[in-house]
């Protein structure tokens, strides 16, 4: 019998050769699903709660105001002392507040502030500077106060007004930027710690009135977003809102640059109220100082001859009898004592950058639409062609016919002469439902229901024709209109014309 040998399994080299094929194609070939590294997790959870609070939190507001004791002023002391309880005291504006003024001042707004209820003071700040004793001590102003004094022998209201005034005035922007530096350095926060910040003078709520968180920061949130839409999409800059009085007129549409500051015959901005987010307030403080100083070192030109006789004709003016005139006489620089001039003059060069509000009473004057530039050419009449020379088709085309501006029609003239009219007679410009004209802003940016409870105060309504003799009202309850957001560069286009736009914004015209 032959022993037969016993037989090796065969099957497990198949099975060894089977796992690391599949081993291999687990580990080498089958695409792999990759997982986002894992950041930091406490560098991960800051950044997720700084961006939930910057959407989910109310937006942060300060106001800055300052008050200076003045020789001569528009309005005494103690006006402002009893405007000053409107404003700081126990029903007052409960936002937080930075105010610079004097020391001698500041024991007057500590007690107003300390006259609130525990829970007012501490739901807002009130920060007091008294660094400056003068507005002349701020860096922007110091170096101009001779030709300050210089241009109050020009002002035509010199006397209500006095130097000092004039920089107060112009301090307005470096207040507003300064103060946010100062918050900022103090709290060792984030550089935009607050998101919106505005400039309101002290004498601002003359009466009383129902505002207390003011303005409404939701509110707030909702104008500027609105001046964003209505500036386009492509526009992602940090516009200023500037109240307006009055659209400009046709003084204004001769203006140049090289003219300086424009003194609107009207009001065309308001310099009590003016803010933006601090990118916004940055760009506005750097460019309006930088053309306060053109202008300020930079001589007009000659103003025109106002008779344009004849040198011999009888009623012709008489020539100067001395061949070299006093230089004194002549005015060597522009005249910046009035920052609207000023703001004016940058709504002018700028107006994408800014937007504003009329009252309703003053919407009358907008344009009704942006006025095109150039009106399409009416067809020539044909005529038959009596030689190649001759021929329509060789002919230059007719140039277009430019399209009268809106400011220079009978429509606009008609609105501003009865505009003009109302305010003079103090009719549709009194206490109403949300005020008066000048200061409709605070109605505007107001929370609806404190919109309410401001119906119904007194308020003081002055006499015919700008007279110191007036008498109270009570403001009207309901009925107030909410007027849309003002578009500069719209109101721009449609009064003057796409043209003028482009030429001032460009420095030239």
């Amino acid at each position: 019998m032959r022993l037969v040998p016993p037989r090796r399994p065969r099957l497990l080299p198949a099975v060894l050769v089977s796992v690391v094929l599949l081993a291999y194609y687990y580990t080498c070939t089958r695409p792999r699903v990759r997982r986002p590294p894992v950041p930091p997790p406490q560098t991960a959870s800051i950044e997720l709660n700084y961006n939930q609070n910057k959407v989910q939190r109310v937006p942060r507001i300060l106001l800055v105001s300052a008050l200076f004791p003045l020789e001569r002023a528009k309005h005494s002391q103690d006006d402002y002392r009893h405007w000053l309880q409107h404003f700081l005291g126990p029903t007052g504006i409960q936002c937080d507040i930075y105010f610079y003024t004097t020391p001698e001042l500041q024991p007057l707004l500590q007690s107003l502030h300390h006259s609130r209820s525990q829970s007012q003071s501490q739901s807002h700040t009130l920060t007091i500077n008294t660094t400056f004793p003068s507005p002349f001590s701020i860096p922007s102003l110091a170096a101009h106060q001779p030709k300050y004094a210089q241009m109050h022998a020009w002002d035509r209201e010199k006397h209500i007004h006095s130097p000092e005034l004039y920089a107060i005035w112009n301090a307005k922007p470096y207040f507003l930027e300064q103060a946010l530096a100062n918050l900022r350095s103090l709290r060792h926060a984030h550089d935009y710690d607050y998101d919106y910040a505005f400039w309101t003078d002290a004498g601002s709520f003359r009466d009383p009135h129902g505002y207390r968180v003011w303005p409404d920061p939701k509110r707030v949130e909702e104008v500027f977003r609105a001046a964003r839409e209505e500036a386009g999409a492509g526009e992602e800059v940090d516009q200023v809102l500037v109240p307006l009085y009055m659209l400009p007129g046709k003084k204004e549409y001769a203006w140049t640059v090289d003219k300086g500051p424009v003194d609107a015959e009207d009001d065309f901005s308001e310099g009590s109220f003016f803010g933006s987010t601090p990118a916004g307030i940055a760009w506005y403080t750097r460019t309006f100082y930088a053309m306060h100083d053109r202008y300020i070192s930079s001589t007009p030109h000659p103003a025109p001859p106002r008779s344009a006789h004849h040198p011999h004709h009888p009623h012709a003016p008489k020539p100067d009898p001395s061949p070299n005139p006093d230089p004194e006489q002549r005015i060597p620089f522009h005249f910046v004592g009035k920052d609207q001039s000023l703001m004016n003059a940058l709504l002018f060069r700028h107006p994408t950058r800014f937007f504003g509000v009329l009252s309703p009473a003053r919407t009358a004057v907008l344009p009704p639409a942006p006025v095109p530039l150039l009106l399409p050419p009416s067809p020539p009449p044909p005529t038959p062609p009596t030689s190649p020379l001759t021929h329509p088709s060789l002919k230059p085309p007719t140039p277009p016919t430019p399209a009268r501006p809106y400011v220079l029609t009978p429509t606009y003239a008609l609105a501003r002469l009865r505009t003009r009219l109302l305010r003079t007679l103090k009719l549709g410009t009194g206490p109403g439902a949300c005020g008066g004209d000048w200061y409709y802003y605070q109605w505007w940016l107001a929370a609806q229901e404190e919109r309410r409870a401001t119906e119904g105060v007194r308020v003081w309504v002055g006499g015919l024709f700008g007279s110191s003799y007036g008498f109270e009202l009570r403001r009207g309850k309901g009925g107030c209109e909410e007027t849309g957001v003002v578009s500069v560069e719209g109101v721009l286009r449609g009064l003057f014309g796409g043209r003028w736009v482009e030429g001032r914004r460009a420095g030239g015209g």
